[in-house]
C-alpha cells in the first residue's frame, strides 16, 4: 500500500532522505594520499610524521566482489550496476575495482541467492546480508574478518553519530564475544511513529478541545458519528495487525502498554511475544465494543487498505492514526477537493496505563555490512561506505544529478542513486524533525538565518509560500499545505517526531530480524492464525475473554512455546 503514496511522497521528501547536509558531507572525497596503509607521509619544521588518512587511496588496485540488485525494468539511461558513476568514482579516486559475482532484480531474490551462497561458502569479498539471521549464522561460523574499532578509526565522526542516534545497538549486534564483525547503517524507522490526526473543521465545530487520554480520542471519534459527521469512528481493515500502518489497531494497542507482533523486553534480561501478552486484550476489547456498537465498520474484515483509503476521503472518518505519510496521501485529496485540514497530536495512553507511553515503529531490517574472512581489505568496506555517503550526502547540484538522480530529455529520470553498490548510505535520521524546529523558527521570526541545513533552505519556501497565500486569501497548493503540516510548529507531523525522539519514546522489535529454527518452520501459519483471531474477536466471532486466553493457548501448541526457548537462548548468548 506505502506504493501508492509514491507520486506524492516522491516529490515531497526525497530530498529529506537523500540530499540531506550534514557536517562534513561536502568533503572531497578524494584522497591525495596513495598509500595502501592508508598512513599518509608529512613533513614539519621539526622533521617527519606519519598522519592517518583513513580515505587515502591506494597506491595499487584493488578489487573488491560484490554481490548486489538492480531492477531490470527500471531506466539507468544505459548504466548498469557494474558500469556508472560509483564504479568509475571509486576506481579514479580509491583504486578500487569492483566486481559483481551475480546481481538480481528483487529483495526476495537476493535474500534467496545470499542464503545459497552462504550454503555453497561462494561468499563476495565485501558481504551485505539480507537479514541478522544470515550475518549471525557467518559470524558464529567463523566466516567473517575481525573488523573491531574499524568503524571507530574509519567512519567519518560525524556519519558514525547518525549511525548510532538510529541504531544505538548497530555495533552491539554485530559484535559476540568483544570481537566485532559487522556493522548496520539502518535502524528502525523512527519517521513512521504514529500520531493522532483529527478533522480540524469539526473539531472546530463541535468546540472539541486536543484529546490528552486514548479513552478520549475514541470518544470524539464516536462524537463524530453521533452528530452526524461520520460514518465510523475509527478506521479498520482486514490487515488489523501493524501491516496497514494507517487503518490498524497498533496506536490503541500501544496506548494501553501492548506491541502487537513484535518481540519485547521482559524484565527478566530475555524477550517475549507482544500479541500474547494480557495487555492485547484491553486494545482488542476496544474495538470490539466499538464493532458492537456500530462504530466500526461491519465488513472491516473484507476490506484492503486501498479501499479504506477512499473512504477517509469521502468523509466517512473524522480521526486517523497513523504515520507522518498520511497527509501526503491520502489526507492530501481532502484538502485539495474540500480543503479539509487536520489536527495532529501525539499518541496518548490510555488513562488506566500508568507505564511510559511508546511508540512502536518498524524495527530495523537486520541487514549488515561484513567482510569475508579471506579478504585482505578489510578497510574497504568503510571506504566505500564513507565514500558513497559523501557523494548522496552533498548539497551540490552537480554531485546529485551525477550520484542520485536526474531527467532526461524525454523526461524520464535516472536514478542513479539505485546502482549505489552498498545499496544504502548514512543519512541523518533526525533530519525532517531539525528541520521543523528550523522552518518554524525562520516562518516566526521572519529570519531566514535560522535555517541551517540545505534541506531546511529546501523545505522554507514552500511553507512560506502557504502562510503568503493564506495572507492574499489564495488556497494554498497541496504541495504547500503538504510542507506545512509537515514542517512548521508544534503540533506539525515532525514536531510530533521530534518529541518522540527527544524523550525515547519508540519501541521496536528487539530481534533486529533474526529468526530461529522453528519460527522459519512455523512463523507464517502462526502470523496467520493470529491475524484471524483477531478478526474474530473483534467481529464478535468470538468472545474476547475466552477466546484471548483460547489464542494464547494455540500460540503456544503451534510453536510457541519453543520459540520463546530458541529466541531466549540465542539473545542470552550474544
Amino acid at each position: 500500500m506505502m506504493k501508492k503514496t509514491s507520486r506524492v511522497l516522491t516529490a515531497l521528501l526525497a530530498s529529506a532522505m537523500l540530499l540531506s547536509a550534514c557536517s562534513g558531507g561536502g568533503e572531497s572525497s578524494t584522497a591525495s594520499s596513495t598509500a595502501s596503509s592508508g598512513a599518509t607521509s608529512t613533513a614539519d619544521e621539526s622533521g617527519s610524521s606519519e598522519t592517518f588518512d583513513p580515505m587515502a587511496k591506494y597506491d595499487e588496485t584493488i578489487t573488491v566482489k560484490l554481490c548486489g540488485s538492480m531492477n531490470s525494468a527500471d531506466d539507468y539511461d544505459g548504466y548498469t550496476i557494474e558500469n556508472s558513476p560509483w564504479t568509475e568514482m571509486l576506481l579514479n579516486d580509491y583504486n578500487i575495482k569492483l566486481e559483481y559475482m551475480w546481481t538480481v532484480g528483487s529483495a526476495d531474490d537476493y535474500r534467496t541467492r545470499m542464503d545459497l551462497a552462504i550454503a555453497s561458502n561462494e561468499m563476495p569479498d565485501i558481504i551485505h546480508t539480507a537479514n541478522y539471521s544470515q550475518f549471525d549464522k557467518l559470524a558464529r561460523a567463523g566466516r567473517l574478518k575481525d573488523v573491531t574499532g574499524m568503524f571507530e578509526e574509519y567512519i567519518r565522526p560525524e556519519y558514525q553519530e547518525f549511525v548510532l542516534q538510529a541504531n544505538p545497538q548497530a555495533l552491539e549486534y554485530g559484535t559476540y564475544d568483544g570481537v566485532t564483525y559487522g556493522v548496520t547503517v539502518a535502524g528502525p524507522n523512527y519517521n513512521n511513529g504514529r500520531m493522532v490526526m483529527i478533522r480540524a473543521d469539526w473539531m472546530e465545530e463541535l468546540n472539541i478541545e486536543e484529546p490528552t487520554t486514548m479513552e478520549e480520542v475514541i470518544e470524539i471519534g464516536k462524537r463524530f458519528v453521533d452528530e452526524g459527521l461520520a460514518t465510523y469512528a475509527l478506521p479498520l481493515n482486514k490487515d488489523v495487525m501493524i501491516t496497514s500502518d494507517m487503518c490498524d489497531i497498533t496506536a490503541v494497542a500501544n496506548a494501553y502498554g501492548a506491541y502487537p507482533k513484535i518481540w519485547i523486553d521482559d524484565g527478566n534480561g530475555g524477550l517475549e511475544y507482544g500479541t500474547v501478552q494480557p495487555e492485547m486484550k484491553d486494545a482488542i476489547r476496544v474495538y470490539a465494543d466499538l464493532y458492537a456498537e456500530g462504530y466500526i465498520d461491519p465488513a472491516f474484515a473484507s476490506l484492503d487498505g486501498n479501499t479504506v483509503a477512499e473512504s477517509m476521503t469521502s468523509n466517512q472518518f473524522g480521526i486517523m492514526m497513523g504515520p507522518f505519510w498520511l497527509i501526503t496521501w491520502p489526507l492530501n485529496s481532502n484538502y485539495e477537493l474540500d480543503g479539509v485540514t487536520w489536527n495532529c497530536y501525539p499518541v496518548p495512553a490510555s488513562e488506566t496505563f500508568d507505564g511510559k507511553m511508546l511508540q512502536q515503529v518498524p524495527a530495523a531490517s537486520g541487514a549488515y555490512f561484513a567482510v569475508n574472512a579471506e579478504f585482505d581489505h578489510p578497510e574497504a568496506l568503510f571506504k566505500i561506505l564513507n565514500a558513497v555517503t559523501d557523494k548522496l550526502t552533498d548539497p551540490d547540484p552537480e554531485v546529485q544529478a551525477t550520484f542520485h538522480s536526474y531527467q532526461k530529455e524525454d523526461g524520464n529520470s535516472v536514478g542513479i542513486h539505485m546502482l549505489n553498490p552498498l545499496g544504502e548510505y548514512i543519512g541523518d535520521p533526525r533530519i525532517n524533525p531539525e528541520t521543523n524546529t528550523h522552518v518554524t523558527q525562520a516562518i516566526d521570526n521572519n529570519d531566514e538565518s535560522y535555517l541551517v541545513s540545505s534541506h531546511d533552505i529546501l523545505q522554507y519556501p514552500k511553507v512560506k509560500q502557504y502562510f503568503d497565500d493564506l495572507e492574499a486569501g489564495v488556497k494554498p497548493s497541496t504541495d504547500n499545505w503538504c510542507m506545512y503540516m509537515l514542517f512548521y510548529g508544534d503540533t506539525s507531523c515532525y514536531a510530533i517526531i521530534n518529541d518522540y525522539l527527544s524523550n525515547d519514546s519508540y519501541i521496536s522489535c528487539a530481534l533486529n530480524g533474526y529468526t530461529t529454527d522453528t519460527m522459519n518452520l512455523q512463523w507464517e501459519n502462526m502470523k496467520m492464525n493470529e491475524d484471524q483471531y483477531v478478526v474474530e474477536m473483534i467481529s464478535g466471532t468470538r468472545d474476547v475473554e475466552s477466546g484471548f486466553d483460547e489464542f494464547v493457548s494455540a500460540w503456544e501448541d503451534m510453536g510457541g512455546t519453543t520459540i520463546v526457548e530458541e529466541v531466549n537462548e540465542w539473545y542470552k548468548s550474544r
